[in-house]
Order: structure tokens, then C-alpha cells, then sequence
């Protein structure tokens, strides 16, 4: 017996809305997404950022984990 789609579409369902979170969180983190373009505000450099660790290895690292556990429990008919 075939599993029932919503079975099959609910762990994809879940990866897709994990990555568009993600890339929420990382857009706002960075500051690509603004609440209004027109308001302009000087904003002063960091007094260092040499030591910044990149965050786009720890968004793709997350996707890839979730796709896998998506396809992980699709195949098992979950």
C-alpha cells in the first residue's frame, strides 16, 4: 500500500519552510532585508570585524540537514 501524500509531502513541506526561515533570519542578520529603504541613517564601520565568522556554512549545513532528513522519512513512509 502507497503511503498517503500529505505523509509524503509534510517532511518536504517542513524542509522548505526551514530554508525559507533560514534565509530569513541570515537576510536580516546581514542586513539585506530592510524595514524602509527611504529613511537613510549614517551608520558607523565595526571598530573590527577581521575575526567575523562567515554564516553561509552553517545555512547551507542546515538545509542539507533538513533535506536529508525530509528524504530520510519519506523513504521510510512517514
Amino acid at each position: 500500500m502507497r503511503p498517503a501524500l500529505g505523509s509524503v509531502l509534510a517532511p518536504v513541506l517542513a524542509s522548505v519552510l526551514v530554508s525559507v526561515l533560514v534565509t530569513l533570519v541570515l537576510s536580516a542578520s546581514l542586513g539585506l532585508a530592510t524595514a524602509n529603504a527611504a529613511i537613510t541613517a549614517v551608520v558607523a564601520a565595526p571598530a573590527d570585524d577581521g575575526g567575523d565568522v562567515p554564516t553561509w556554512p552553517f545555512a547551507v549545513g542546515t538545509i542539507a540537514a533538513v533535506a536529508v532528513v525530509a528524504l530520510w522519512a519519506a523513504r521510510r513512509g512517514r
